[in-house]
């Protein structure tokens, strides 16, 4: 039995010699960490430089478990004997980052090993990101003042007051992806194997971990103020839905489902849709002197711009850069 970093385990070097439970935890896991949700957040999952710090061989997690639920934790455990070296290696990476215990799974496999190759799986942790620091540049001397901000996409790195329409809808969020999910390993799974309870049990964590993050600056509704900051992505054509009022109908009639494209399918874009940003500058171009966009990536002119709500035409532009534009109310 070979050695692997210094401890001996068995070798196994396909997820299908693992046993079943082991198996259906990680498969789930695999496909239950919000990429996109923790986005809306301002978080993403760190990407390595080169290779992947934080990696369990499939000797490790070797064994019998009464259930999913228990197989994870020994996932867990496993990380969390090797996440102090990982993360320090993240942290060379991304010197000025803070990295947190939520994490994105991945197949990977080492080579070169004494076996060849070392199959197994690697995680990669959750840090703050700042997707509009374009943008923020732009405007920087037009934020004064009493400044709320119309979701929590800067919530991560900033302590302005947000409205959150996201966490409301937590629930809908994991029953939307518990049923694509399953949905999509009923068709392309040869195991046909996806853990309703395991793929609950995770996505909540990572909500519930996002609920408690700036939680104090969170707000149940836009009141006034100076100025209203509204980040918003620009998603792609197949990503724009019309009505935001439920995910999974939403998705039910996207071209990405009926091309099965699961992997592009995300609850973010039906959330924070035009229509939700048109209702909020409807709702608030009388209570604040100023409203900026912000956008991820650069945007047109307000004229020519599809993707900006179409309410901001009624406003006076004030000044326009290419990941912003600020407008006057009053």
């Amino acid at each position: 039995m070979p050695s692997l970093f210094g401890k001996k385990v068995k070798v196994i070097h396909h997820i299908d010699q693992l046993h079943s439970t082991m198996k259906l935890a990680i498969k789930t896991i695999l496909d239950s960490y919000l990429p996109d949700v923790v986005r809306g957040y301002g978080f993403k999952y760190a990407d390595p430089i080169w290779g992947e710090p934080i990696f369990i061989p499939y000797g490790y997690l070797d064994g019998e478990f009464k259930d999913t639920i228990d197989a994870f934790k020994k996932i867990m455990e496993e990380i969390n004997e090797r996440k102090e070296d990982g993360l320090a290696k993240f942290k060379e990476w991304y010197p000025d980052a803070k990295f947190f215990d939520i994490y994105r799974f991945i197949q990977y496999s080492i080579p070169g090993t004494e076996e060849g190759y070392t199959p197994g799986i690697a995680v990669d942790p959750l840090m703050p990101y700042n997707y509009f620091k374009d943008g923020l540049n732009e405007v920087k001397d037009e934020v004064k003042g009493e400044v709320v901000v119309a979701s929590p996409s800067l919530s991560s790195f900033t302590e302005f007051k947000f409205y959150d329409p996201i966490i409301g809808r937590r629930n809908e969020i994991v029953d939307a992806y518990i049923w694509i999910n399953k949905l999509f390993h009923e068709q392309y799974d040869k195991d046909k194997m996806y853990d309703e309870k395991l793929g609950r049990h995770y996505m909540n964590t990572i909500l519930d971990f996002l609920e408690g993050y700036s939680k104090k600056g969170r707000v149940n509704e836009i009141e006034g103020g100076d100025v209203l900051l509204i980040p918003m992505f620009i998603w792609g054509k197949d990503k724009l839905f019309n009505d935001n009022s439920n995910i999974v109908s939403a998705w039910q009639n996207s071209k990405l489902l009926t091309s099965s494209m699961f992997h592009e399918i995300e609850a973010l874009p039906v959330i924070l849709n035009k229509q939700y940003f048109d209702s909020i500058v409807n709702r608030c171009s009388q209570t604040f002197t100023k409203i900026i966009l912000l956008s991820n990536k650069k945007l047109p002119q307000i004229d020519k711009c599809n993707e900006c709500p179409s309410s901001l035409r009624l406003l006076k532009l004030q000044k326009e850069g290419n990941f912003s534009k600020v407008f006057i109310t009053k």
